[in-house]
């Protein structure tokens, strides 16, 4: 099958960093892809949670319910938060990189 493992204290963290961004809104433009043609880059995430499911299959569940969202900004925003994770940065991480709008710091 391939893929990676998570512990539960890193789906933990990672539910952390995404709990986070619910109910403000942020400014997501560096975690979109291109020329933003929008007159705002602003979003509100009501939910943003990780889970793992317990059907068996072990895998990773993200949920995210917005009012809007930008060209790639959740694949930008899942596989940001995961390289955190990774990487035991902080939970308040994808938060402090979505606040510096700076694309640089998003996963590729």
């Amino acid at each position: 099958a391939g893929g990676f493992m998570m512990t539960g204290a890193q789906v933990a963290l990672l539910d952390g960093m995404l709990r986070q961004l619910e109910g403000h809104v942020l400014d997501y433009v560096g975690l979109s892809y291109g020329a933003v043609k929008t007159q705002t880059t602003n979003c509100t995430l009501f939910c943003a949670r990780a889970t793992i499911l317990t059907d068996g299959s072990n895998s990773l569940c993200i949920q995210l319910v917005g009012d809007r969202f930008l060209r790639r900004m959740v694949r930008l925003l899942v596989s940001t938060a995961i390289q955190l994770v990774f990487e035991e940065a902080a939970e308040n991480g994808m938060k402090d990189i979505i606040i510096q709008k700076d694309r640089k710091l998003a996963a590729i």
